[in-house]
């Protein structure tokens, strides 16, 4: 767990990060700071699936949770990318 909630903190100073050169103006840093902080999120989300999925799994979790991991997992894949999307800034 302190793993987890140290790779959270790293996020965070990327996110910080991230600010500061939007507001400097100095966008294509921040894009590149932003892949960084994405795959840091998706790491992270592996790895507390995966912590959740062995403590379900250890008996240690109620069926509903693990219903609901495998609910977020599929949500998560069915999920389209934001570049997708039709969006204006």
């Amino acid at each position: 767990m302190k793993d987890l909630v140290a790779r959270i903190h790293t996020i965070q100073g990327h996110l910080r990060a991230v600010e500061r050169l939007v507001a400097s103006g100095r966008t294509l840093e921040a894009c590149a700071q932003l892949q960084a902080v994405r795959g840091a999120l998706t790491e992270i989300t592996i790895l507390t699936s995966q912590f959740h999925a062995e403590r379900c799994l250890s008996g240690k979790g109620s069926p509903s949770e693990v219903m609901e991991l495998v609910d977020l997992a599929r949500a998560s894949l069915a999920a389209r990318s934001p570049f997708t999307r039709d969006r204006t800034i």
